[in-house]
């Protein structure tokens, strides 16, 4: 159901506030919706720590990993899903070491992993889907789909962790990919492609638009005879209609700020974000209506309204932005309700505050279009 936002007061978010959805409620905890992997019931082996291998400097690939579909299997078979993720990272854990990869992290169902070598990332990678192809999963919950995104940049690690751009690239490069698809980036394709695994080709999906990444990245998609090699198109910002400001910058912090926003939206259809001119609410609300638009079939749509003086052209903006005609010689807030009547849509609006007259059409759009979002 396409969902609408709620009231969010971002004055407790950005930086003395929280976020809130139009029930009160809170919300802290991350939802699997858009692959970005639930937190589980049970920890993770711990990764190694610098004690035992030396993360790599310099030029390093990182491997991102995540389990599609765990929310679902940990609500219907938790007990065989904490069997498998046991197997999961005992099977992942091998093949990342055989190959010098070193776990950094590992929170959720997810691992990242620095390489100071692409061919080595994109061996690890291989023989990982192998090995979970062909591990003895429970009954229950069959064979986990893992997801795996390379990414290869210049990164020096302080404190034992890695920080910064190249993480949240090869982290939304991950995201884009299916459970059993190894995908990585122009900069790691060109650093292995002369030295690719036995049977192994590159395919080239083109140029993507990826969440939170300023310019468009170039992926590419490890094919091998012993892995699945057929997968819809990438969940990137480009298979899902939209008209989202693309930013010149990636977001930086506000990261808990982003995740209470994401999960609010998973219970409610309206939410709502406040806080004082100049704190970030117009650039928390694109982030994070790009980060969960693969829930909305029908699109994201940002509706600015900072030049609009009446409530008269509330609907005739929303039409220019959906990209929808609306006559003059019907009724146009009938045009506009009984076109989001089928539709499964996230309306992002901005500027809201100086047409709260306006507010009534809010509620007629959520009781007509009980399948579309606002925020």
């Amino acid at each position: 159901m396409p969902r609408v936002g709620l009231p969010v007061d971002i004055s407790r978010i950005l930086p003395h506030g929280s976020i809130v959805g139009a029930d009160g409620e809170t919300g802290r905890e991350n939802e699997d919706s858009q692959g970005t992997g639930a937190m589980s019931p049970v920890s993770h082996e711990p990764p190694q720590t610098p004690g035992e291998a030396e993360l790599p400097a310099g030029t390093v690939t990182f491997l991102f990993t995540d389990i599609v579909g765990s929310t679902r299997l940990w609500e219907n078979e938790p007990g065989a899903m904490a069997r498998s993720l046991v197997l999961h990272d005992e099977t992942l854990h091998a093949a990342f070491g055989h190959h010098g990869g070193v776990v950094f992290s590992a929170m959720g169902d997810g691992m990242a992993v620095a390489f100071c070598s692409a061919a080595g990332a994109a061996r690890a990678a291989l023989q990982a889907q192998r090995a979970l192809m062909a591990a003895p999963w429970p009954t229950q919950t069959g064979a986990l789909k893992v997801r795996m995104g390379l990414h290869t940049d210049e990164a020096v690690p302080r404190d034992g962790q890695y920080a910064g751009q190249p993480l949240n690239r090869c982290a939304r490069l991950m995201a884009a990919a299916h459970g059993g698809q190894i995908v990585m980036s122009d900069a790691t394709q060109a650093l292995m492609r002369s030295q690719l695994p036995d049977g192994a080709t590159l395919l080239d999906l083109g140029g993507h638009r990826l969440r939170d990444v300023a310019e468009r990245m170039r992926v590419f998609q490890i094919v091998h005879p012993d892995l699945l090699c057929a997968f819809p198109a990438l969940v990137s910002l480009d298979a899902i209609p939209n008209n989202l400001p693309i930013q010149l910058t990636e977001l930086v912090g506000r990261q808990a700020e982003l995740a209470e926003a994401e999960q609010l939206l998973t219970r409610t259809r309206l939410l709502t974000i406040l806080a004082p001119g100049g704190a970030g609410k117009t650039r928390l609300a694109i982030q994070a209506a790009a980060d969960i638009a693969a829930g909305f079939s029908d699109g994201v749509f940002f509706i600015s309204l900072a030049d609009i003086r009446s409530n008269l052209d509330i609907i005739q903006v929303i039409g220019e932005s959906l990209g929808l005609a609306l006559s003059s010689d019907e009724d146009v807030k009938a045009q506009l309700l009984t076109y989001l009547a089928g539709k499964c849509q996230l309306l992002v609006f901005d500027n809201f505050e100086h047409l709260l007259a306006g507010a009534p059409l809010v509620t007629g759009i959520l009781q007509a279009a009980r399948r579309s979002g606002w925020w």
